[in-house]
């Protein structure tokens, strides 16, 4: 079998071209990582409250602490191969530019699963929690509305997005503060549980139970690797985006951490709940009573829009880039002339979308772990690949960074990808079959060179330098 080679594209059939409409360099380091954050939600903490503290006995903290280490290994890596390749694409991009088209692809579509199934599972938890709320409202009346009004801001620009964004984030981080202030103050009225307040956070001999929470959790993290979407809307991507990458993973992390640490305080029988699904609206209810549960209620309806807002921003970046390149259809790569956005793209996640009407929550969620994590461990060893043994950083600092740091954040990933449910793992493998098959069928069997433009770049950076670039 001959090895898929990039070449570089005739002119005339490369898309876009300079004269072509571009994505626009609009976004600053604070807006950056307001996305990101909006993009994991810090609210969903109570979506796999009551299920991950099942699994892991009581010990949610400790999970969300493992999990914590495992990202910020891997959004090291991510910093590093967006300051080398500022354009849109994600992991895609990065492993393409190293491994070629063929491993970038298989790349890119594991990751598809991720990118395409995040939306749909906020749109079925908006209409899970307002259907709970207003029974008369079905859930796939909420799951349309919330699509159109998604595909609408998306399609408008991405400095709207991030406006949205923030309003949505401000007023989730503000539930998560009241909520944390009220846990407080009624474990210091009735006491610390017997089991002492560093239960949650040490697990003692249940280090393979917290592991298997902390391969679910991994999904609350997704929105750090998303930012690398938008370095063609980045300012200064070579500075910020790997900045904006580590902030997101490491502000997220420790809003995950307290929160579910002074919720098993206050709650400490993980096995009471009268529905785990539910259990993060029982918890609101027992700290703050129904105008809590009520607020909550809202507030998370509201979170899990702005979610699939960023999400949806997201994959239609990534299909642009794939659309880009020739490796899906080059009507993907059109941009609006009007709004500077993949307005193709955007509409085709949008369709899809209407997937979340019959979909199984808790598959979605493993899922999505099983291409995040996947892509996470190939993104890692193009950091080895890259640096350490095509570039030769080998003094101490480049062993540590280039080789120790990112080996870690592979064999973690990898750790944590063999511990997600076996069905999750059969329809994640199928998937990514699927996509081998599509460019086998594309490539003629691999016989045919896929057309990939290396050069395709924004002008303002085509002849920069990452230390010009970040200022140094």
């Amino acid at each position: 079998m001959n090895t898929v080679m990039p070449s570089h594209p005739d002119p005339s059939t490369s898309a876009p071209t300079n004269a072509q409409p571009r994505l626009k360099r609009v976004l600053s380091l604070p807006q950056l990582v307001v996305f990101g954050l909006t993009y994991l939600a810090p609210v969903v903490v109570f979506t796999t409250y009551g299920i991950v503290t099942a699994i892991t006995q009581g010990h949610l903290a400790a999970a969300y602490l493992l999990a914590l280490i495992v990202m910020l290994l891997t959004a090291l890596s991510y910093g590093h191969l967006s300051r080398e390749l500022p354009k849109a694409g994600s992991a895609y991009t990065y492993v393409r530019s190293v491994f070629g088209p063929v491993t970038g692809f298989i790349t890119g579509w594991a990751l598809m699963i991720d990118y395409l199934l995040l939306p749909m599972l906020n749109y079925l938890v908006m209409g899970i929690m307002v259907n709970a709320q207003f029974p008369a409202i079905p859930v796939w009346a909420v799951i349309i509305v919330g699509i159109l009004i998604v595909h609408f801001i998306s399609v408008i620009g991405v400095r709207t997005v991030t406006g949205v964004s923030l309003g949505i984030l401000l007023v989730s981080i503000l539930l998560i503060l009241v909520f944390v202030g009220l846990s407080i103050s009624k474990v210091l009225t009735q006491g610390v549980p017997e089991t002492g307040a560093l239960f949650p956070i040490v697990p003692g001999s249940e280090w393979l139970v917290v592991l298997t929470g902390a391969s679910i959790l991994t999904t609350s993290f997704l929105g750090f690797d998303a930012v690398t979407t938008l370095s063609e809307e980045a300012r200064n991507p070579r500075r910020d985006i790997p900045r904006a990458v580590l902030l997101t993973a490491f502000i997220a992390g420790l809003l995950f951490i307290g929160t579910s640490w002074v919720a098993q305080l206050v709650h400490p029988d993980w096995t009471s709940f009268g529905d785990i699904e539910a259990a993060g609206s029982e918890l609101m209810f027992q700290v703050g009573g129904s105008v809590l549960m009520g607020l909550f209620t809202a507030i998370y309806s509201i979170a899990c829009l702005g979610a699939a807002l960023a999400a949806q921003v997201s994959v239609s970046r990534v299909l642009y880039a794939m659309g880009r390149d020739r490796v899906l259809p080059a009507v993907f790569a059109r941009v609006s002339p009007r709004f500077s956005t993949p307005t193709v793209a955007i509409t085709c996640v949008s369709l899809l979308a209407l997937i979340a009407i019959a979909m199984s929550l808790s598959l979605g969620f493993e899922l999505v772990s099983f291409g995040a994590l996947s892509a996470f461990a190939m993104v890692n060893l193009v950091v080895i690949v890259h640096f350490f043994v095509k570039k030769r950083e080998r003094s101490v600092r480049g062993i540590l960074i280039y080789c120790v740091l990112p080996g870690l954040g592979v064999a973690a990933n990898i750790w944590l990808w063999v511990n997600l449910g076996p069905l999750a793992l059969i329809v994640g493998s199928v998937w990514t079959l699927l996509g081998v098959l599509f460019l086998a069928v594309k490539s003629r069997g691999f016989r045919k060179e896929i057309a990939i433009d290396f050069s395709e770049s924004d002008p303002d950076l085509a002849n920069s330098t990452p230390e010009q670039e970040s200022g140094a």
